[in-house]
């Protein structure tokens, strides 16, 4: 199987430079997206005297 260029997969996919470019601003969009609502783990330990709301 041989490598293909960048150049060649998006010719392969009869994309212009403006849709290439669309289609990564937008998947871009989408990992900012995925990143911003994963949860992350606390910096320190919930203090057990006080409730959690």
């Amino acid at each position: 199987m041989r490598l293909q260029t960048q150049r060649e997969r998006l010719e392969a996919m009869n994309l212009s430079p403006a849709q290439a470019r669309q289609l990564l601003e937008t998947l871009r969009a989408q990992e900012q997206q995925y990143l911003q609502q994963l949860t992350r783990p606390a910096a320190q330990k919930p203090d057990p005297s006080k409730p959690t709301w």
